[in-house]
Parts: C-alpha cells; sequence; structure tokens
C-alpha cells in the first residue's frame, strides 16, 4: 500500500475515535454540605440511581429519588420545579438535583457507507432547595452506540465529577467493574 493511502487510513482512524471520547465540562459555586440532604431527580432511572450512589459517596444523604420514567412520576418542566423544590424542604433536603439525560440520532454519510450516529449527553444540575440557586452543573456527552451499562450511566459520573471538579480518573474504578 501506498504511504499516502496508509497515512489516510491512520488519519480517518483518529478522527473516528475523536467522536467517542466522552466530553465533559462543569463548574460549581458551592457545593452541598457534608451529611447535608438531597433529593434526585431523573428522568433516566440508571442515570439518576448513578447521581445518588455517587452523592452517597460524597458523604450526602439522598431523601428522596423521583424517575419520570416511572408510573405517576413527576415531569421535569420549569412550573415542576418549585414543587420540587418544596417537596426538598418537607424532606428536609438542602439541594435537589436534576439528572437530564438526552439521546439523539442521526443518519450519517461516510466515504458511501451510511449509518445510525448516536449522541448521548447527560447533564446535572444542583439547585438550593431554599433559594432556587444553582450550585453546581455539569455535562458530558459522546458519539456512539450506546447501552446504559457503557453510556449514559459512566456519563453521569463524567458530568458530575467535572461538576464537583474532581479528576475523571475517580469515574473509572466504577466503570471498569460495570463494562466486564
Amino acid at each position: 500500500m501506498p504511504l499516502t493511502v496508509v497515512a489516510s487510513l491512520l488519519w480517518l482512524t483518529v478522527l473516528a475515535g475523536c467522536g467517542t471520547y466522552p466530553v465533559a465540562e462543569g463548574s460549581h459555586k458551592t457545593l452541598p454540605r457534608l451529611n447535608s440532604r438531597a433529593v434526585v431527580w431523573g428522568g433516566d432511572v440508571s442515570a439518576a440511581e448513578e447521581a445518588s450512589i455517587w452523592l452517597k459517596h460524597r458523604g450526602l444523604t439522598i431523601a428522596e429519588e423521583i424517575f419520570r420514567d416511572e408510573p405517576g412520576g413527576v415531569t421535569h418542566t420549569p412550573q415542576d420545579e418549585a414543587q420540587l423544590r418544596e417537596l426538598a424542604k418537607r424532606v428536609e433536603a438542602e439541594t435537589v438535583v436534576f439528572v437530564d439525560v438526552s439521546i439523539q440520532s442521526r443518519e450519517t454519510w461516510t466515504f458511501g457507507a451510511s449509518g445510525t450516529m448516536q449522541e448521548a449527553t447527560v447533564a446535572v444540575r444542583g439547585v438550593s432547595a431554599e433559594t432556587g440557586e444553582v450550585m453546581f452543573q455539569g455535562v458530558a456527552k459522546h458519539f456512539r452506540p450506546h447501552t446504559n451499562e457503557t453510556g449514559v450511566t459512566p456519563l453521569t459520573c463524567y458530568a458530575l465529577a467535572s461538576a464537583w471538579n474532581e479528576p475523571r480518573s475517580s469515574c473509572e474504578p466504577r466503570n471498569k467493574e460495570r463494562i466486564r
């Protein structure tokens, strides 16, 4: 094979790999106090459960978990946010943590071949139950086919780690256990 063809194939492999690498960013103004209580709301049960586990490992107590996909679960609209904050106050929680998952599919065409590309995004946001102020927020996403075991669950960890300014490596031991 000519060197230019090999170099081109190598370059395409690098470009294709860039789209599957999870990207995460986040920030915080303040973080919940150690041993404080939180309410976790999520539209994806796996992502919300991961957020609860992650927060428990950081010393928080989960007072309530609310899942949209459960029958009768609360949907997250701007009108519901005040209701969720009131619930948090009733159960003496200081923080409401919203976990939003979006999976978009689109058709792609590359070098005569077509396929479906999926983009998974997990956004987390911690809100003060008392004031409604955003305390922390993070987002993580990647492009590749995924299941909860290899997609939104680790992305939830990456989004929270970014929001709390923790190293991404803090998510790796749990993710390796899941994928085995």
